[in-house]
């Protein structure tokens, strides 16, 4: 199974702001979050799943030893970067033209055919800034999967070197010849590093590819790794003043629902935070609406949708992995929902060949044909607020507005707040067939780091921290609740084919303690 992941970004505004001091890490483990508004008797939670852990090697043609604090500092999630100017020209990074240079460094599982860097220079070199110092073990190759024969300029020979100047001039030798095999079928392949190799902690590695498959004059490199131990020793005060960049690597509405309400709560008032992830299908509705109205419940249990209630205001939407859930995490001060939208959009029309608008509604539209692709919804609480929104890249219209269709929606009658539907639906893939989710994350990730004067990445398996976790785990099962997803509908009356009224209170039929079914 391929887990999607999300990242989030916080940080230190360029101008007058003091640090974030508190880890989003440290935040989930010594917190107990506010209450949300439940009743306490809650039905037994469902079983959370544990997702793999993020490396995983025992199923490739070499090894290296299995240690905590081994990580792929080359992982462009973790703050690594391509140092363009030391490197060959590539198709990524083109005279005119967004450079997405990066995406050979985004570690996936698998990477895609069609984002892969290529260079049509003589023994091509890729020089990368490592996202840490780190004392190195190993290197890896890994192209994207064939089916029958290995495609041609896939590289096959290169060796790796570690970089002690800018320009790369002072070197050493970390692997030599190192060979991709035709075998592999897209899987990671590795080149030890000596042990007795005496180096420094090195930041910058440089890979010079040699050969590739069929003697193309092209290469065509799709994801490099670099493994080693990092400095052990971290400056508190350097810490204190990064940002934090999580991937939460979880799909579940519920999961990552909860970790934005947890960083809401607890960042601290100076920090500002980006989270974006993808759920599983999800029909997601306001925090004062009906779900009866808002979503064809019998579809949704038919195709296993799951159903959650969000706490903030604003009408119903639907997710998918092809859709990118973003939330802004600020103070009530920092909280400027125009602003955000305004950067969020100049982001995708830069990078992608769009035309996207926020509207008066703090929606935004693809142009032309006012095509709905985002909603958004906020909540300002004790001084702090979030504003999230959707963004619908490539989607499947027919699942979504069959789900937002509900066949009771006339046989309500309810002052809960009424989703206002669309007169048009669009998605980025629409307009532009090369967008993506990981697209998407990387445009806006890059455009709100550039708000800020330094950035850290930091992985954390939220479904691990919510698991260990009683209180935590606690709150989620409230969040996952009939009590909370259905109960908390404001009172309705439904019309039954018979002409006979039903009164609905807290989900409840009036006079009874039974709820409120229409047998789906």
């Amino acid at each position: 199974m391929i887990i999607l992941e999300g990242k989030v970004v916080s940080g230190k505004p360029s101008e007058n702001s003091k640090p974030l001091v508190q880890s989003a890490a440290d935040v989930l483990k010594n917190m107990v979050m506010e209450q949300p508004i439940i009743d306490s008797k809650q039905p037994k939670a469902e079983e959370l799943i544990t997702p793999p852990p993020p490396l995983n090697l025992s199923n490739n043609d070499s090894y290296i030893p299995k240690k905590e604090l081994i990580l792929n500092a080359a992982d462009y999630l973790r703050g690594a970067s391509v140092g363009n100017t030391h490197s060959s020209r590539s198709n990524l990074n083109p005279i005119i033209g967004y450079d997405q240079t990066n995406l050979v460094l985004l570690d996936r599982p698998q990477p895609p055919t069609h984002k892969a860097w290529c260079s049509n220079e003589h023994n091509s070199v890729l020089t990368i800034n490592l996202a840490k110092n780190i004392k190195p073990i190993s290197v890896s190759y890994q192209h994207s999967k064939w089916t029958h024969h290995i495609p041609m300029s896939t590289p096959r020979t290169y060796d790796v070197v570690a970089c002690f100047d800018s320009k790369c001039q002072n070197w050493v030798l970390l692997v030599s010849n190192c060979e991709y095999s035709s075998q592999s079928i897209g899987t990671e392949q590795f080149c030890n590093v000596s042990s007795h190799l005496n180096v420094p902690l090195i930041g910058t590695v440089q890979f010079r590819f040699k050969e590739n498959y069929g003697d193309s004059q092209m290469t065509c490199v799709s994801l490099v790794r670099v493994y080693g131990e990092p400095k052990p020793e971290i400056n508190e005060e350097e810490e204190k003043s990064r940002r934090e960049y999580i991937c939460n690597k979880f799909k579940w509405y519920h999961h990552n629902s909860f970790f934005k309400n947890a960083l809401t709560h607890n960042v601290e008032r100076s920090g500002e935070v980006l989270l974006m992830w993808s759920n599983r299908p999800s029909v997601v509705i306001g925090r004062h609406q009906n779900p009866w109205v808002e979503v064809n419940l019998p579809f949704a249990k038919e195709t296993n949708i799951e159903i959650a209630r969000r706490h903030s205001g604003g009408g119903t939407v639907y997710h998918d992995q092809g859709n990118l859930n973003i939330s802004l995490l600020t103070t009530h001060a920092q909280h400027c929902r125009p602003k955000n939208l305004k950067f969020i959009s100049d982001a995708l029309n830069s990078n992608f060949t769009v035309q996207i608008v926020p509207n008066s509604r703090d929606d935004m539209e693809l142009q032309p044909g006012n095509r709905k692709c985002s909603g958004t919804a906020a909540r300002i609480a004790k001084g702090q607020a979030y504003h999230h929104l959707t963004l619908l890249i490539d989607a499947d219209l027919e699942i979504l507005k069959k789900s937002l269709k509900s066949p009771f929606r006339d046989q309500i009658e309810s002052n809960a707040t009424r989703s206002v539907r669309a007169l048009a639906v669009g998605f980025l893939r629409e307009d532009d067939g090369n967008a993506s989710v990981e697209g998407a994350e990387m445009a806006i990730s890059e455009a709100y780091r550039k708000l800020f004067e330094q950035s850290q990445f930091e992985t954390i398996d939220v479904s691990s921290k919510i698991a260990a976790n009683p209180e935590i785990l606690k709150i989620l099962e409230e969040l996952k609740s009939w009590k909370w997803i259905y109960g908390k509908s404001p009172k309705f009356q439904f019309s039954g084919e018979n002409g006979q009224e039903i009164e609905v209170k807290d989900g409840l039929i009036m006079g009874t303690d039974q709820r409120f079914s229409t047998d789906f």
